[in-house]
Order: structure tokens, then sequence, then C-alpha cells
């Protein structure tokens, strides 16, 4: 049965199909001319599959600042939202919170590059800097769609806790420095600032 298992092209034919069917037919018979998906906890290891699927798509990546993000989940915490992980065994704490946007902007800094990806800033989509990503993909964005904002649970804390803010810190810090955002227990004038763009990293990637 080995040698008559079918070939590596044919197997990603299979896996395209796939996605052909799930996203581009929909978006075609809708009258879309173009056709993409959104992930929200794919990290750039998954971006080498839709690579290898599709070596002419184009890959964003997108970071937020850690800190707002954090608020924004804590207050849907304390509004008594549930939160895995894993479920039912793994709830999502300040520590995992941490982990996981570490680790998946982690992976977005260090393979974009190679990856020929965009690193972009929820920041700079709120203000509407979209130059950069229009010219990455070499086509206009809808600024119509672009401006909606739908609204989604409560307002996010005015502050993060100073026993979760450490705990978070611990875990998040280097980086989110890194990539310009800063730490309330570092400026304390203001805990959501972020600086206008990241500083120059040697391997940039995003998806």
């Amino acid at each position: 049965m080995a040698n008559l298992y079918p070939d590596v092209a044919t197997l990603l034919n299979a896996h395209r199909a796939y996605f052909n069917r799930l996203f581009e037919e929909p978006a075609l018979q809708s009258g879309a001319t173009r056709w993409g998906l959104k992930e929200v906890r794919l990290s750039a290891d998954d971006a080498h599959y839709l690579k290898l699927l599709y070596p002419n798509c184009k890959l964003l990546f997108l970071v937020r600042n850690p800190y707002d993000a954090y608020r924004s989940w804590a207050a849907r915490r304390n509004a008594s939202w549930k939160w895995y992980y894993r479920w039912p065994d793994q709830p999502v704490t300040a520590k995992l919170f941490g982990q996981i946007w570490k680790e998946t902007a982690e992976s977005f800094v260090q393979q974009a590059e190679q990856l020929d990806a965009l690193l972009v800033r929820y920041e700079d989509l709120k203000d509407r800097r979209f130059d950069r990503i229009e010219s990455y993909l070499g086509f206009e964005l809808n600024q119509e769609a672009a401006a909606v904002r739908p609204t989604d649970g409560p307002p996010p804390l005015s502050a993060i806790p100073d026993s979760e803010l450490a705990e978070f810190d611990d875990v998040i810090g280097e980086l989110a420095e890194s990539l310009g955002y800063t730490s309330p227990s570092r400026d304390a004038t203001n805990p959501t600032t972020y600086h206008a763009a990241p500083p120059p990293c040697k391997n940039l990637l995003r998806i």
C-alpha cells in the first residue's frame, strides 16, 4: 500500500481543493474577484503550510498592543464570559494570555522575511494608515468597510490590576518593548501608549 500511495503533488492538490471549495467558490459566487481567510490563532508555522499551497499568496501578520488586548479580554472575563485555551481544563489566565500573545507575535517577527509577509499593527489600521498594506497587496482597500466598528461586549478595563500586570509583564515584557509597546508599569501617565512605529527588526514577517 505504501508504494501505491498518491504522490506529493496529488496530496497538495487535495489540500488546495478543500480551501478552494470552502473559501474561493463562495467568494466568486458573491461577485468577488479575490478571496482570503482570517484566523486569530494561527502562527507563522501555519503560514508555511498556506504558502506551500498558494506560493503567490499575500500574508498579513496582525499584532496588537498586548496591554490593550488584555484590558479588553479582562473586561469580558469580569463580565462572566468563559475563556478556555483547551476546554474544559485549561482556562485562560494572565500568564497563559501572555504566552499565547508572545508565541504568536514572536513567530511573526522571526519568520516574516522568510515568508515574504507583512507585519501589520492593529493601531495603524485603527488610525487608517493603509499605505504599506495597499503597496504590499497591490490594490486599494475598501475604505468604507475599513471604517466599520461593530460593538462587541463591555468596554475594556481602565487599567490592568497590578498583580495581573506583573505576571503578564514577566511573559511578554521584552518582546512587547521591542515592538514599541510600553508596559503601564513603566508609563504611569498613559497606560496604553504605543509608539508610532516599531523599531527596526532584523527579520520581520506577517501573515
